[in-house]
This record gives C-alpha cells, sequence and structure tokens, in this order.
C-alpha cells in the first residue's frame, strides 16, 4: 500500500511506523531521489551534535544516490546546531535539505518548527497516521513505545524441542512457511524447529528461503522474528539472519539492526550473510542494491532440493 506524505505533520507522524518504534533523542533523515522515497535513518542525536558522525552521515546519504533529505530532529533540547550542521555536510555532497524540522517527541501530538522555513504548526498523531494502519494492515506489527521495546520481538518464548536436519521434509517444510508468511501467523515451535534445523544445517536451503520474502518483505519479516522467538543455537541465528535481511529489504534498516544486536547480545555465531548485512548496514549500502539475492522460483527449488511452492 503506497502511502502519501502531504506535509511536516504527516511526516513526523509516520516516523513510528518507518522506524517500528517511537524514537527519541535521535535525528532522522528521509532520503529521496527524483522524488521517490529511497530509505530512512536514524542516529543518536548526541553522535550528530557533538560533530562525531555528521560527515559520516551525509556521505552515506549522498552515495545512496540521494538528492534530497528531510531532517527531523527528536530532543527535549534543541536541535538546530545538529540539524545546521548536517544540512550543510548534505549541501557539500549535492543534496539538498527540504526541511530541517525539530520536535521535542514523536509519542504525542506536539508542536513543530522548521528551522529552515521558519514553519510551525502541530504534529500528527503516530497512533493514526496512514503509514501506521498500512503498517498494521499488511505486516501485522504494531508500533514499539521504544526501541527496547522493539527488540522484545526476537525475545525466545515457547522453546522448540531439537530437531535432526536429515529428518525434515523439506517440501512440506517450504509449503508450511510459505502458508505461515502468507497468513501472517507464528508458525509455532514445532514448525519453527523443523525450519530453524534445515536451514542452519544447510546454506542452501537458507538461501532457498529467501524466497518466503517474495510476496511482502514487511510480513516475512516479522514471521521470521516469530519463528527465532522458538529458537536457540545456530537455528536462532539462521533465522534471525533471514529477519535481517528481509527488514533491511523492505527499508527498515532499524529493525534490521536490532535483529544483528540481538544476534551478538546473545553470544550466537553470526552466519556469513549476517555478517555482510552488518557491514552494508554500518556503510549505508542503500536496501535497493539487496533485490538480486533473492531467488526465482526456480532457483529456490534448486538450493532446496525439492519443489517451492512460490
Amino acid at each position: 500500500m503506497a502511502v502519501r506524505l502531504n506535509n511536516i505533520a504527516e511526516i513526523v507522524a509516520a516516523i513510528p511506523a518507518m522506524l517500528g518504534f517511537v524514537p527519541t533523542e535521535s535525528i532522522v533523515a528521509l532520503v529521496f531521489a527524483e522524488g521517490r522515497a529511497l530509505f530512512t535513518m536514524r542516529h543518536d542525536i548526541a553522535e550528530v551534535s557533538s560533530g562525531r558522525d555528521t560527515k559520516m552521515l551525509a556521505q552515506i546519504i549522498a552515495d545512496n544516490g540521494a538528492d534530497s533529505a528531510v531532517l527531523v530532529g527528536i530532543s527535549a533540547n534543541t536541535t538546530d546546531s545538529a540539524l545546521g550542521d548536517l544540512a550543510v555536510n548534505l549541501t557539500l555532497r549535492g543534496v539538498t535539505t527540504r526541511h530541517q524540522v525539530h520536535v521535542s517527541t514523536c509519542a504525542h501530538p506536539t508542536t513543530y518548527v522548521d528551522y529552515q522555513t521558519g514553519e510551525t504548526g502541530m504534529t500528527g498523531d503516530h497512533r493514526f497516521s496512514a503509514l501506521t494502519t498500512a503498517t498494521a494492515v499488511e505486516n501485522g506489527q504494531m508500533i514499539a513505545a521504544t526501541r527496547a521495546d522493539f527488540g522484545r520481538m526476537f525475545t525466545t518464548t515457547t522453546e522448540a524441542e531439537t530437531v535432526d536436519a536429515d529428518t525434515v521434509d523439506r517440501e512440506w517444510t517450504a509449503q508450511e512457511m510459505a502458508a505461515t508468511v502468507s497468513l501472517n501467523t507464528d508458525p509455532g515451535p514445532e514448525l519453527a524447529a523443523r525450519f530453524g534445523a534445515l536451514i542452519a544445517a544447510d546454506v542452501k536451503a537458507r538461501d532457498a528461503m529467501i524466497r518466503l520474502g517474495a510476496a511482502e518483505l514487511g510480513t516475512a519479516a516479522v514471521v521470521m522474528a516469530r519463528t527465532a522467538a522458538h529458537l536457540r543455537g545456530d537455528a536462532r541465528a539462521n533465522v534471525l539472519t533471514l529477519a535481517t535481511l528481509f527488514f533491511y529489504q523492505a527499508g527498515n534498516g532499524a529493525a534490521a539492526g536490532i535483529a544483528i544486536d540481538t544476534v551478538d547480545r546473545e553470544h550466537l555465531t553470526a552466519p556469513s550473510l549476517m555478517v555482510l548485512l552488518d557491514r552494508s548496514l554500518r556503510v549505508g549500502v542503500s536496501p535497493k542494491s539487496l533485490p538480486e539475492l533473492m531467488p526465482t522460483q526456480e532457483d529456490a527449488t534448486r538450493l532446496l532440493g525439492a519443489p517451492f511452492p512460490m
């Protein structure tokens, strides 16, 4: 569902849906090329205010083909200096800043000021944003109150029994997971165990399962998070890798970063694909460059060694 944001009030109200959580003390950049939204990025305001990461952020935005950006500072303190410095660095790299907006919060409607144009007004309520509605309907994903709350999506719940990968029916498991993504449901511990064991034991099978994101990346990402919640060890790390990829491809780098942080925090061994995605996120590779990882149905069938259902 395409959602058009027509003014500053709507832009600010949409930020929590773009990130999956309500940011605080942050700089958020909405990045565009030829009028099309490329991606949204969030950074701690302290690191921008200090000037430490300003040039790096501007370079990432420029390197990904952006020609304009909307900058939003979210802080209890003024953000004019941080926004201004970032805008200057963007200009030096050929990127036009459309707005430099300051708000104290995105959690509820509040006043905003555009330092660039002098415009002031009231923001909308993120709970009733058109993008919030679209995200809930399409992905079944509600906005978390904080980044930490969002991270609880990946918390282990009902632990699945250990499954021998050699006993897994590849075709049936792929069919069941495709149905789970289509219905946007929790696979449950038994299916999660079979799926996790299969992709942890066979990297080709894992790469075939990237095809699960072909229809709706956001939904597939959330289903992978639900699946990982039943797992431990290598199976959990590999399912979280798929969640990372789908969130990244869907343009939600914040969620992808939280999935990576989960693997690191739990001292799991990150698969090589997750290491690659982590490096790409850190240097700001646009998710638009990643769709080539998506196998065709024929390729997925070949990788899986069994008919892939979609």
